[in-house]
């Protein structure tokens, strides 16, 4: 399986294609929303399970329809979510470096003719002018070209609409709730954990290339596969089986609110991504990477900032709906260390 589809994966479904968890020792009930008490908290915080992936429907009506959702909300002073905006701009930042190529570099002095030409034809019809004209530094045009092509192949497989906005992050509304509200913001990420992920989303690598030459390499590697990628037949079994698979978790989100049948849902989703590229031993390793740091390995960072976030200021942390779930999810690990979780009734 070529890089440009695992890329598709993974920022289509996020964790939500790749988690393939154990089973948590108590089913998860039919609930998003957890109360956390006990352990010495002085008041109680609240832990909710999101759906990352961009909708289009009125988050609001959804959110009343969530038994105890305001109450718990309102309740609550701090607002803790996955990630600190200000970090993801600088993380993003930090990952192309410079926007432009240095001074006395061209790209007619590292290409051959073919792979200039392929260039070209990329900054002449997003940037109009070939690539020593526009001047952009390979990192910033990979980046570019990823998030890119990866929407252009999403509305190709009509896996998206093409004819409707955008929509909007659940996450972000509630952040945005959050500072109307006057709540302090905290993020769980770290920086570090941050340019791991982004690391392993866009390069496969736990770094950016160390030279000019390797990250333009490593464009022309990308538009190379785009191009192949582009004159191949869509795997219609594989697609139509992943958005049945998606469809029936975003009913069981939002209109049953059952945190068992969204990771039900999740886990058919990795089964369907893990079978369709069973015979790609690479692709195989990059599915399995990415589970192990987009949720194991943040489950356990966050594990470890929660207590002493709750201790302080009674929370509401919004975070990924699966990190919720299994041996490794929030509930089971909280559990696990003395607090007691129930769902608000």
């Amino acid at each position: 399986m070529k890089n440009l589809t695992l890329l598709i994966i993974a920022l289509l479904s996020s964790i939500l294609s790749q988690a393939q968890v154990t089973e948590a020792p108590v089913k998860l009930e039919d609930a998003l929303l957890w109360e956390i008490s006990g352990n010495g908290l002085d008041k109680p915080s609240f832990l909710f399970g999101t759906f990352h992936p961009i909708e289009e429907r009125n988050f609001e009506t959804f959110l009343k329809q969530i038994q105890g959702f305001h109450r718990s909300f309102d309740a609550t002073s701090q607002f803790v979510t996955e990630v600190d905006i200000s970090i993801v701009k600088d993380v993003y930042q930090n990952s192309y470096g410079d926007r432009f190529l240095p001074v006395d570099s061209a790209y007619s002095k590292m290409l051959n003719k073919e792979d200039l030409s392929l260039l070209d034809s990329i900054t002449l019809k997003y940037f109009n002018g070939k690539a020593d004209e526009v001047k952009l530094s390979p990192n910033y045009l990979y980046l570019f070209c990823a998030a890119t092509f990866r929407r252009e192949s999403l509305k190709k497989e009509q896996l998206t609409d093409s004819t409707k906005s955008e929509g909007y992050f659940l996450d972000s509304y509630l952040y945005d709730k959050a500072i109307e509200k006057g709540s302090i913001i905290r993020g769980l990420d770290t920086r570090e954990m941050r340019e791991k992920l982004l690391y392993r989303t866009y390069w496969n690598a736990d770094s950016l290339p160390k030279t000019l030459m390797e990250s333009t390499t490593r464009l022309i590697e990308l538009l190379k596969e785009f191009k192949k990628d582009s004159n191949q037949i869509p795997e219609e079994d594989y697609e139509k089986q992943r958005e049945k698979t998606i469809q029936a978790m975003k009913r069981a989100y939002f209109d049953k609110q059952d945190l068992w049948m969204v990771d039900k849902c999740a886990k058919k989703l990795g089964e369907i991504d893990f079978q369709n590229n069973k015979s790609d031993s690479v692709a195989i390793d990059y599915l399995e990477n990415q589970m192990k740091i987009a949720l194991h390995e943040r489950n356990q960072l966050w594990i470890q900032q929660i207590p002493n976030l709750i201790k302080k200021e009674p929370s509401f942390i919004a975070v990924g709906a699966l990190h919720l779930c299994g041996e490794t999810g929030l509930i089971n690990q909280l559990r696990s260390i003395g607090y007691t979780i129930n769902p608000v009734k």
